[in-house]
């Protein structure tokens, strides 16, 4: 009688560690923590442009670069020199930022 509980407290014990170690390995992680990138800052002019995933582009240094936004209107913006900050998603630059250039 005595081994049937022992081993019935071993199997109990096993089972805890197993289900502690695989919930442990098993951390998931945010969307914002897996495609955050760092924040770049770019110069140029604003103009519309249709793309997959984005509606205006910004062209400057040599390079056009499609943008959009969640947070800032762009609309205003349209043809006028402008500081944009953001990230990346892909080859599409997200706004945080938009500021006129005198």
């Amino acid at each position: 009688m005595k081994v049937f509980i022992v081993s019935i407290v071993v199997l109990v014990l096993i089972g805890f560690g197993g289900y502690i170690f695989v919930s442990s390995q098993s951390k998931q992680t945010t969307p914002d923590a897996v495609f955050k990138t760092e924040a770049v800052t770019k110069v140029g002019i604003i103009q519309i442009g249709k793309g997959d995933d984005y509606n205006f582009v910004l062209m400057g240094d040599g390079k056009t670069v499609g943008i959009t936004s969640y947070t800032v209107k762009i609309d205003p913006f349209v043809g006028k020199k402008v500081e944009v900050k953001g990230q990346y998603s892909g080859t599409t630059l997200y706004a945080d930022s938009v500021t006129l250039i005198e």
